[in-house]
């Protein structure tokens, strides 16, 4: 299971021929472009399906996935998730990253290398993804932005620039 990483939620119909409409777990990530299998279902229990074709409509990815061939089929299909193996996703490009790679790594300050902690999960919103970073007190949500938040792959680590007060208080640094 934790080798699965969620790419996408089917959210509706279209058409009458079974294809889906797929909210992707991160917008604009066209991972389902790039890829011919996916795993349906919950986590704890998926099955693979060959997806057939992928294009995008709007936003969101309008999917024809093998064994949905019709628009009962399609409707039937609402709310199921689409999970890919992270051993298997095609690599990002050099500019990009996974946001599931992210959970694991250590959280340090840009400036002076002070370990605030490590991520160990993420949160999305329709505006941004937030980082959880488990500190010595809590957790803490760091938004994952492109001034605040960078991703250090040689150094398998996440820097941050943060403002006074995002880990003070928690860390027991605050003054």
């Amino acid at each position: 299971m934790s080798d699965l990483v969620l790419v996408g939620r089917v959210v509706k119909a279209h058409g009458l021929r079974g294809a889906v409409i797929v909210r992707p777990a991160s917008d604009g990530s066209d991972v389902l472009l790039r890829v011919r299998t996916v795993q349906l279902g919950p986590a704890d229990q998926t099955r693979a399906c060959r997806v057939w074709r992928a294009q995008w409509q709007g936003r969101q990815l309008m999917l024809t996935l093998d064994g949905v061939a019709d628009r009962n089929a399609a409707e039937a299909m609402v709310g199921t998730e689409l999970w890919l193996d992270r051993r298997k996703m095609p690599p990002p490009d050099d500019d990009e990253f996974y946001v599931a790679a992210l959970v694991g790594l250590p959280v340090v300050d840009r400036s002076t290398g002070h370990a605030y902690g490590a991520v160990v999960g993420v949160e999305s919103s329709p505006v941004q993804h937030w980082l959880q970073v488990q500190t010595s007190g809590s957790t803490v949500l760091v938004p994952l932005t492109d001034g605040l938040v960078q991703v250090d792959r040689e150094a398998g680590c996440i820097r941050v620039n943060a403002p006074e007060g995002l880990f003070d208080p928690l860390d027991g640094a605050g003054g």
